[in-house]
């Protein structure tokens, strides 16, 4: 008697076919990220503009410098009294401000516009690539790492940009003559690009232990 060895079972791929046509949830899923990607898109680009066109409003400079341990007088009091107010923030406007400062104000509104414009890209083809049931796709993992670059770049040059544009626009106010200039750090981007590193970590760990499964029995 002749015996059958018996056969392991092999565990099935979760990645879709190449040219297996999309089911209808699948599809609705699709053009929803590709819509809503390109509405992003379009309101990144907007607010990039009109940001501009109120920056260099009447010909001027307008934009918002830091203060520390300064004072101003404000009518705030019964019947319009001044009162004595802390300023933090306030916005001043700079005739004469250096051409590299100018420079700088204008690369600081592209450069977050054009990281926030890639991150979105990169998230809309994500949705793409998991409405196709590629989870784990090794392009996962890499438009992930490319969200965490594009946010990590973003955030040290616009700190770096902000900079240069408000000390070019207190120098032409000042005649160089006031130093009491901060030098401005949003932590909120740097937690972001480590949410999209971790992200990208967790999605190679997926598909390594994805690649090991497949065949076994």
């Amino acid at each position: 008697m002749i015996r059958r060895r018996p056969r392991g079972r092999i565990m099935s791929s979760t990645k879709k076919p190449e040219g297996t046509a999309l089911s209808r949830d699948e599809r609705w899923l699709a053009f929803g990220a590709v819509g809503v990607g390109v509405i992003m898109a379009g309101l990144i680009i907007a607010v990039a503009a009109s940001h501009l066109v109120e920056t260099f409003a009447g010909g001027t400079i307008r934009l918002v410098a830091p203060f520390v341990d300064e004072s101003a007088e404000l009518p705030i009091g019964p019947d319009g009294t001044m009162r004595t107010v802390e300023v933090e923030q306030a916005t001043i406007t700079a005739p004469d401000t250096p051409l590299i400062s100018v420079f700088a104000l204008v690369a600081q509104v592209v450069v977050q516009a054009l990281a926030m414009l890639t991150i979105v890209a990169c998230l809309t083809w994500l949705c793409l690539n998991i409405a196709r049931t590629r989870i784990f796709a090794p392009a996962n993992e890499h438009l992930l790492g490319t969200c965490a670059l594009a946010s990590g770049l973003a955030w040290g040059l616009t700190m770096l940009l902000n900079a240069m544009s408000i000390n070019g626009a207190f120098a032409s106010i000042s005649d160089r003559d006031y130093n009491n200039v901060l030098f401005e750090a949003e932590l909120t981007p740097l937690i972001v690009t480590l949410v999209f590193g971790v992200l990208a970590a967790a999605f190679r760990v997926g598909a390594r232990l994805q690649k090991d499964t497949e065949g076994l029995v």
